[in-house]
């Protein structure tokens, strides 16, 4: 779960990724809104359990789009999606006949 969160930090790189959908990035648009939103499911003034609801937006969020902000983790080696082959023809040539 708390994995999820440390994605945080990506997001502004995904926001500039110019190959991130843009339906992608209103969903961090609509996270980022709904947090900053002064009305929530659960009021804050509820003991304890009003910043539950942002958290677990939050967390929907950062667990959805996991996979696009593993390319911006260190070390990940997939920067440029449209450079990866996704399909390859090839043929065996048998040199043993004579």
């Amino acid at each position: 779960m708390f994995k999820n969160l440390s994605n945080i930090k990506y997001i502004l790189k995904m926001l500039q990724d110019k190959q991130v959908p843009l339906s992608k990035k209103a969903i961090v648009a609509a996270g980022i809104l709904y947090f900053l939103m002064p009305f929530d499911f659960l009021p804050e003034t509820v003991l304890g359990f009003g910043l539950i609801d942002d958290l677990v937006i939050m967390i929907g969020i950062m667990t959805s789009l996991s996979d696009i902000f593993n390319k911006y983790r260190p070390g990940s080696t997939i920067k440029d999606e449209s450079k990866i082959i996704k399909e390859a023809s090839y043929t065996i040539k048998d040199d043993t006949k004579r």
